[in-house]
């Protein structure tokens, strides 16, 4: 037995692969053979189970792409992208990819796929709204979004002093509460659906997309088990710049162009991207306001002071402050041509007032208290013109930024006339801005230009 020579080959077969311990007879080259296709057999079978397990989860990830919680979830990531830039870098970055809002305004991927429509008469459940293309602006059900639903832009150019003023008038909403359910406003400041819609699209107007994102801003549903958001106070604040962004990469679908400043005033007011950028107002207001409540804070500061918080853009303050006045242009005859819109209930009431940024800054007055009384009254009328219940608000100034540059207004325009033609410019605008209506007659509505 010991010079058997189908032992050997049998010891090592049971030791290497143990089916050939069934085979005693096998040679060493059979062995080896078996064993080299038992290998092959064996990555091709973990070969097929890596591709499949990677398929499978690209397929799942493209067949969820467009659901609702999912665009929700993209849609919540980073939003620095959009906030009003204070250098041309922080603005430069790349545009999200065009969603297929089609397909999220069609479908819904929610609990009342899989109920049957009995249900919600057996349980008096109030499934969430159909599509509102479905619904005319004089629906019920469309009114009453319209009064819980309200989209506030805080309107105005670069250098507006924006970031000191959105953390004031976001403060003040969160202070609200509705009279009648006693339940406080439900706020968001740059809503990012809204700013996806607005700012990253094509057609702003289009009917798919703005119901998509009135849906989104305003949930509208009830039932048995959760509190009813229809009877909820949404409040949405925006309030990117005109213009916004840089030349060479930003999040917006029209970005700002270099050849504006080559243009004078007037010719970039008529100019079609300009008037896109960073969204088109008119399309906006037509779209979204037969649906929701639309009003606008105008922020205006002096001129100068304008102007040289961005020297150093459009290569020097004389070319900015071409773009600037051309876009102020923009803005004047929109309010110009909006003046007033008639409310939830029929009633006519102002689209749209202003606020002085000098008038808020502490350098305007002589003591702390005429300071705070000035910052008062500015509480008072807006929640007087916004429709919201108390103007009381402890902490709202807490989050106002004065301006840290400790250069002057001449020094940062430079010393080349800057300064005598940049004045020019604004007297330019004597009577065209600071826009002006006769019921905001308070001291503190009296703008320096």
């Amino acid at each position: 037995m010991a010079n058997w020579p189908g032992l050997g080959a049998w010891r090592y077969g049971r030791d290497v692969w143990p089916s050939l311990a069934s085979s005693p007879y096998a040679t060493m080259d059979e062995v080896l053979r078996r064993k080299r296709r038992g290998m092959l057999l064996t990555a091709l079978l973990l070969t097929t189970l890596a591709v499949s397990i990677v398929y499978s989860s690209l397929r799942i990830q493209l067949s969820s792409s467009t659901s609702v919680d999912e665009r929700r979830r993209r849609l919540a990531g980073p939003l620095t992208k959009y906030l009003d830039p204070k250098s041309v870098k922080e603005a430069r970055r790349e545009r999200p990819a065009k969603r297929q809002y089609k397909k999220r305004a069609e479908k819904n991927y929610t609990w009342t796929s899989i109920l049957s429509p009995g249900v919600f008469e057996t349980f008096h459940i109030r499934p969430p709204s159909e599509p509102v293309e479905q619904l005319l602006p004089d629906d019920p059900i469309i009114q009453q979004r319209r009064r819980n639903c309200q989209i506030i832009y805080v309107l105005g150019v670069e250098g507006s002093i924006h970031h000191g003023f959105m953390p004031v008038i976001e403060t003040l909403a969160r202070q609200q509460v509705d009279p009648l359910t006693e339940y406080p406003y439900h706020v968001t400041k740059g809503h990012p659906q809204l700013r996806d819609a607005l700012f990253s699209s094509e057609n702003v107007d289009d009917p798919n997309l703005v119901q998509a994102t009135i849906e989104g801003l305003c949930p509208f549903y009830t039932t048995f088990w959760t509190e009813s958001s229809s009877w909820k106070k949404f409040v949405v604040i925006e309030g990117n710049s005109f213009p916004s962004g840089g030349a060479n990469s930003s999040p917006f679908f029209t970005k700002r162009q270099r050849y504006w400043s080559e243009l004078t005033p007037e010719g970039i007011a008529s100019d079609e991207l300009a008037l896109r950028h960073p969204t088109s107002l008119q399309r906006f207001y037509d779209a979204y306001s037969p649906y929701v409540d639309v009003k606008f804070v105008v922020l205006h500061r002096p001129y100068l002071d304008t102007i040289a918080s961005h020297v150093k853009y459009e290569l020097g303050p004389k070319m900015h402050s071409t773009v600037v006045g051309g876009f102020l242009l923009i803005l004047s005859r929109f309010l110009a041509g909006h003046m007033y819109r008639q409310d939830a209930n029929g009633a006519i009431e102002a689209l749209w007032t202003i606020v002085c940024a000098d008038k808020l800054q502490s350098k305007t007055y002589g003591t702390a208290d005429d300071l705070n009384v000035a910052r008062q009254e500015v509480l008072a009328y807006l929640v007087n013109f916004l429709g919201w219940s108390t103007s009381d608000c402890a902490n709202c100034w807490d989050g106002w930024i004065e301006t840290t540059k400790k250069k002057s207004v001449e020094q940062r325009l430079g010393k080349l006339g800057n300064m005598d033609l940049i004045a020019e410019d604004r007297d330019r605008l004597a009577g065209i801005w600071p826009p002006r209506r006769e019921e905001d007659s308070l001291p503190v509505q009296q703008c320096q230009p």
